[in-house]
């Protein structure tokens, strides 16, 4: 199942897709697990598609993010969910950004080694991280 041809979906059980981005060097892969009213995504990708477009696919009930941690290849469509969790120790990067690491490192490393098309509208000179409040913060030992 895939997602025109950027999104490789995989049915892992009967409720759990792993979604994959393999024409990118990093080869990302979030995992959304649907529960009985919920569903829960666990990081969001590279934001060079629309990971949205791809969870309303596979789910009508609402989505919650939870950020494993805050790398660029693992916020790219948080901005595209209203729920999103992130550990508390990692909060000031989703908010101000990806600390030590310049606009123009990240625009070059999402834009290298690319072996599928890119969906339209993806374009690496203006490609930036998310930024923004989570919806909460998690602690170690915390369960979701």
């Amino acid at each position: 199942m895939a997602d025109g041809q950027w999104f490789t979906v995989t049915k892992l059980d009967e409720c759990t897709y792993a979604i994959s981005e393999y024409g990118h060097w990093e080869n990302v892969h979030s995992y959304l697990l649907i529960g009985a009213k919920e569903a829960v995504l666990i990081d969001t990708g590279l934001g060079i598609g629309s990971m949205k477009t791809v969870t309303d696919g596979l789910t009508d009930l609402p989505v919650s993010v939870i950020t494993t941690h805050v790398h660029w290849d693992h916020i790219g469509s948080h901005g595209e969910y209203q729920r999103i969790y992130v550990h508390e120790a990692e909060k000031e990067w989703l908010t101000d950004g990806i600390k030590g690491l310049p606009i123009e490192q990240i625009r070059r490393d999402a834009s290298r080694d690319i072996t599928k098309p890119v969906p339209a509208g993806f374009s690496a000179e203006t490609y930036t991280p998310f930024r923004g409040e989570p919806a909460e913060t998690l602690q170690d030992g915390d369960t979701v």
